[in-house]
Order: structure tokens, then C-alpha cells, then sequence
């Protein structure tokens, strides 16, 4: 079936139509996971700040210096590691609901997570 490009639009914003609340359902489900899962870890790195200076607080510009430091620019990788991970995952379950509404099967919440959770391993190797 070819299509030309205003027939591909028109379909695509149907499926997008059709697959609205599941697609923002996933996409609040990951922001949720990625709000738990980074602010304990900036507290971490905040608290493992203050201890590395040896004072009670800090300046922007001494936050600044620990970041380019060998130890903050890990923690960035990491942090920016932990991310895209999230990212792709999330990729993943918005991936399996579009799929699913070509095919024409309504594929929910649960379904979408449960389809990257078996995953889980290519998808982190991936990320």
C-alpha cells in the first residue's frame, strides 16, 4: 500500500487520535519513575558535595568546580546514563502502543510496561 504524504499524515494523526490517553498514560508513568528515581539521587550527590568541601553550604561556583572535577563529571555520566536509559524505555512502551493500533489491537498501560519489561535486557544493553 503506498501512500502519498498527506495520506500518511492523515493516518498517522488517527493512530495518534486513537492512542492518546495510553500514550500520555506511559509518557506520565516514566516521568513519575524518573522524578522517584533522580531526586534521592541529586540529594546524594548534594550531600556527597557538602562533605567533600567541608562546609556547611555552598556557592553556585563551588557546586560548579566539584562538577568539573573528575568525581561530578562521572556523576553526570551517570546521571545522563540513567536518562537515556529511562528514555528508552519509555521509547519502547510508546513504540508497542503504536504498533499495536496499526494492527488494530488497543494496547493499554500495563500491556505497554509489561512489553518493555520483558525486554528489559536488549533495551538496557541498547540505552
Amino acid at each position: 500500500m503506498v501512500l502519498n504524504m498527506g495520506e500518511t499524515w492523515r493516518e498517522l494523526l488517527t493512530i495518534l487520535r486513537k492512542t492518546f490517553v495510553q500514550i500520555m498514560a506511559v509518557h506520565l508513568a516514566y516521568v513519575a519513575f524518573g522524578f522517584a528515581l533522580f531526586t534521592p539521587l541529586l540529594g546524594l550527590v548534594g550531600q556527597l558535595l557538602l562533605r567533600l568541601s567541608g562546609k556547611p553550604m555552598l556557592a553556585d561556583q563551588d557546586i560548579v568546580y566539584f562538577l568539573l572535577t573528575p568525581s561530578g563529571i562521572i556523576g553526570l555520566i551517570l546521571m545522563a546514563a540513567i536518562l537515556i536509559t529511562i528514555i528508552a524505555f519509555e521509547q519502547a512502551s510508546l513504540m508497542a502502543i503504536a504498533v499495536g493500533a496499526v494492527q488494530g489491537v488497543h494496547v493499554g498501560l500495563m500491556q505497554a510496561l509489561f512489553f518493555t519489561v520483558a525486554r528489559i535486557l536488549p533495551l538496557f544493553f541498547f540505552a
